[in-house]
């Protein structure tokens, strides 16, 4: 069988449930700006491209869950209108001011949001549709993104697989194929010890639980499947960390030969079969890097420098070493060259690496914000490429489509490990995150108790959609990055407080009427898994 070469682009999409939580500077502006610079413009693209398994999206479903939402719709229109009325207001300034370059940008961008308000919003049915006529495959995730590995009880990973399949399910009306691991987070099974608690058991592998609900395939990140020291001066760090570490190295059988991360493998599991992806780092540099990568180019949109009040941004990159005072004009017509070249240059370092016999499927993901949030001019680099490899050897294909032709016989064995810095869990498990861990794994020791027992099923399920919120990766990623600190922290303990009220409640005999207040707002505030049951986790 002639196996072919393959490019396979995968998109992460994910945002946390910010609804409700706050807009700027943190909350529900993650979501606004996510919608309106990198899935609308995304969409755009791929809805007038032809050819069928262009690409693969991941969305995970709390995001799922909140651009499906009637709310986010009304909330998302509003705030385009602010955008279009910002950058009309700008326009008129610099016509007063007589400053043409400047005016030629507010333009730009009252074109830009002008043709987003005349768009259909309903950003999760336009992905369905694309879905459906095959033009992209669409996966699954966790269902809130909790971090698998560090999760304290086999059955917290179970129902954030379940409910992140069946959330699926539901609205896409067929079974996802794949699944994205939040963070990348792989754990192989063996007797594990709880790095906060103390606590061992014997814990089963990730792959046990996606060939539970028949998973097709995952990705990890490219050490995991080359090999490498990947962990730094982390495990020095955080007793923690080396605990869980040396527990894994211990018990693992090494693969035999160094492994190609141009192939899939098959996951040795006695359960249905299972296979793995490892990430590209060659293609990879050149998309995520704002220094050595496509981003960092002078005449792309700067994204650091935006104009006071509106926040809309009228400068470009010039250098990315460059102080924001000393940034350029944007000038829009320049870039159409550079992305012509860039995109060029992206297909031959893909046709060279797949030139070797034994490179046939160059798995190539990426955040999908990243596309037009953090790069304005991804969504028009991937349209250039996707007509760039209409003539190329290489097919753009799908995981998904190319493992019904193509079934990997290679076993191998995976380590622990993550995306993450030093390639093992440090970002969402260090000194600063302890205490975030120890009110995850208290809640879910409750939870799995009080799943048990009789008690009132409405508190009973909120409270179930409380931890899942708390088991976000989110809020370890915030704080150890300290890009939102304040912010992930309210969060923590918030849900947390929340989880404990319901807990308190279901104690009492009679709710009094502040009691049913609560219960309401927190029923209305958070509008995710409406199908989720304290009953998942008996």
């Amino acid at each position: 069988m002639t196996l072919g070469k393959n490019l396979g682009i995968v998109l992460h999409s994910h945002i946390p449930y910010v609804i409700g939580y706050g807009k700027w500077p943190h909350g529900l502006i993650y979501l606004l700006e996510a919608a309106s610079e990198s899935y609308l413009p995304l969409l755009d693209v791929l809805e007038k491209s032809e050819g069928k398994n262009i690409l693969t999206f991941s969305v995970t479903p709390v995001l799922l869950e909140q651009l499906r939402s009637q709310r986010f719709i009304n909330i998302f229109r509003n705030y385009l209108k602010e955008r279009l009325l910002s950058a009309k207001e700008d326009l008129n300034y610099f016509n007063k001011s007589n400053q043409i370059m400047y005016k030629k940008v507010a333009n730009f961008w009252v074109t830009f949001y002008s043709h987003q308000l005349n768009s259909n919003l309903d950003i999760a049915t336009r992905f369905k549709q694309l879905l459906h006529d095959e033009k992209i495959d669409i996966i699954t995730s966790a269902a809130t993104h909790g971090y698998l590995p560090l999760l304290g009880y086999d059955k917290c990973i179970d129902v954030q697989i379940r409910v992140g399949v069946e959330a699926y399910e539901r609205f896409f009306g067929k079974k996802p194929q794949g699944i994205w691991l939040p963070e990348s987070a792989y754990r192989p099974g063996y007797r594990w010890k709880n790095p906060i608690t103390g606590e061992e058991s014997k814990r089963k592998g990730i792959e046990y639980f996606l060939s539970k609900y028949d998973l097709k395939f995952f990705f990890v990140d490219s050490h995991l499947i080359e090999g490498g020291e990947a962990i730094g001066v982390y495990l020095e760090k955080f007793e923690g960390l080396r605990i869980i570490y040396d527990r894994m190295k211990n018990e693992l059988i090494p693969n035999k030969k160094p492994l190609n991360i141009y192939q899939p493998y098959r996951l040795d599991s006695e359960e249905r079969p299972l296979f793995v992806f490892g990430r590209d780092k060659k293609t990879g540099l050149q998309v995520w890097s704002g220094e050595h990568g496509y981003p960092g180019d002078e005449w792309y949109l700067e994204f650091h420098k935006k104009k006071f009040p509106s926040g809309h941004r009228y400068w470009r990159v010039t250098n990315p070493k460059y102080d924001l005072a000393d940034k350029k004009i944007y000038e829009p017509e320049r870039v159409e060259e550079r992305l012509l070249s860039h995109s060029s240059h992206f297909k031959g370092l893909v046709e060279e690496i797949l030139k070797k016999d034994n490179n046939i499927f160059i798995a190539a993901p990426y955040d999908t914000e990243l596309f037009g949030h953090w790069w304005f001019e991804g969504p028009q680099f991937l349209k250039r490429l996707i007509e760039g490899f209409k003539n190329s050897f290489v097919d753009l294909n799908t995981p998904a489509n190319y493992l019904k032709n193509n079934q990997p016989e290679e076993v191998i064995k995976l380590p622990e490990g993550s995306w993450g810095k030093g390639g093992f869990h440090w970002i969402w498990l260090n000194d600063s995150t302890k205490w975030v861990w120890k009110k995850i794994y208290d809640a879910e020791k409750i939870m799995l108790n009080v799943a048990k027992k009789q008690g009132n099923d409405k508190v009973k399920d909120l409270m179930a959609r409380e931890l899942l919120l708390l088991e976000s990766s989110d809020w370890e990623f915030l704080i150890s990055t300290l890009s939102a600190k304040d912010y992930a922290e309210n969060r923590i303990s918030e849900h947390y407080e929340n989880f404990n009220k319901l807990k308190l409640m279901l104690d009492k005999k009679k709710h009094n009427e502040g009691d049913r207040i609560f219960l309401k707002e927190l029923e209305d505030r958070n509008k995710i898994f409406e199908f989720l049951t304290s009953k998942y986790y008996v």
